[in-house]
C-alpha cells in the first residue's frame, strides 16, 4: 500500500535533512556545545529514521515524495549553501536548528492527527516531543553559549 502523510510528505524526509546538516555540522563547527548537539542530531535522526522505517514497514505502509517533502528537502539544500557562505557558522547552524524544529513540530503535529493507525501516532506524539526538546536545547545554546 502507497499511502500519503500529510498530503503525501514523506515522512523521513524531515530526518533525512536533520542528518545531512548535522554531518555538515560536525565537520565546520567550532564551538564545543554545537559540535555536541550536532552529534545528538546525528544519532537522533539516524535511529529515529530506522525506527520510522520499520514502523512503516511493519504497517506495510511505504510513504511518497510530494510537493511538502521537495519543500523540506529544497529548505536543507540551502540551509547547507547558507552554511557555507556564513562566517558565523556555530550562531547560524543553531539558529536554523531552532527555525526547523519549530516547523518539524507542526509538520509532525499534523502528521500525529492524521496518521489512521494508533502505534503510528503515537510514535508521532513521542516524535513531536522530542522535536520541541530539540529545540529547546537549541535555544539553550543559542542563548547561553553563543
Amino acid at each position: 500500500r502507497l499511502v500519503q502523510l500529510v498530503q503525501g510528505v514523506d515522512p523521513l524526509a524531515i530526518d533525512d535533512g536533520e542528518i545531512r546538516l548535522a554531518n555538515f555540522a560536525l565537520a565546520h563547527a567550532s564551538d564545543p556545545d554545537v559540535t555536541a548537539y550536532a552529534q545528538s542530531m546525528l544519532d537522533y535522526h539516524d535511529d529515529h529514521s530506522s525506527a520510522m522505517k520499520t514502523a512503516l514497514f511493519d504497517l506495510d505502509v511505504s510513504a511518497e515524495d510530494n510537493r511538502t517533502s521537495d519543500a523540506l528537502r529544497t529548505e536543507i539544500d540551502g540551509a547547507l549553501v547558507d552554511l557555507q557562505t556564513t562566517g558565523m557558522f556555530d550562531y547560524d547552524y543553531i539558529r536554523m536548528e531552532i527555525t526547523l524544529h519549530a516547523e518539524a513540530g507542526v509538520i509532525v503535529g499534523h502528521l500525529e492527527n492524521l496518521i489512521p493507525y494508533d502505534a503510528l501516532a503515537r510514535f508521532y506524539g513521542e516524535t513531536r516531543a522530542s522535536t520541541e526538546i530539540h529545540r529547546n536545547e537549541a535555544v539553550v545554546i543559542l542563548r547561553e553559549k553563543l
